[in-house]
């Protein structure tokens, strides 16, 4: 019963969200590269989900992806793809290694959580941190 209601939920969070990642560029194209800025503040992480909105996102098994995901938000040598790609491939690996009882289903939840940090909709929030730890140069 919780396994089909888990993949129903999982199939309607995955039409809802259903949207192709855009590239997410923070500088403008004369300036395109970015580079670290001295002194920036420390990177921070908040769990999964949306800065104030994580209580509304479970960890699941991927607290640890979660706040690489966040970090990789302030490194300046990242593009918000690579972190997103990155974020995927850290969960895959938890569900290979620590969900053998139901991998498929740790699987399809990896897949909306990338899908939710894949869309274009969350290209606010890279664009948001990048900006306290680098800067736009030729």
């Amino acid at each position: 019963m919780f396994i089909s209601r888990s993949a129903s939920a999982i199939v309607f969070l995955q039409l809802l969200i259903a949207t192709l990642a855009k590239e997410c560029n923070v500088c403008p194209p004369e300036k395109p590269n970015l580079i670290p800025i001295p002194n920036a503040p420390k990177p921070t992480e908040n769990g999964c989900g949306p800065q104030g909105l994580g209580a509304l996102v479970p960890d699941y098994l991927f607290t640890n992806c979660c706040a690489v995901h966040d970090f990789c938000y302030s490194n300046c040598n990242e593009t918000k793809k690579s972190c997103d790609d990155q974020f995927l491939q850290c969960m895959n690996q938890v569900c290979d290694e620590k969900r053998k009882k139901f991998p498929r289903l740790c699987q399809k939840i990896a897949t909306v959580y990338h899908k939710v940090v894949a869309a274009d909709s969350s290209c606010k929030y890279y664009q948001k941190s990048i900006p306290k730890y680098c800067s736009c140069t030729k």
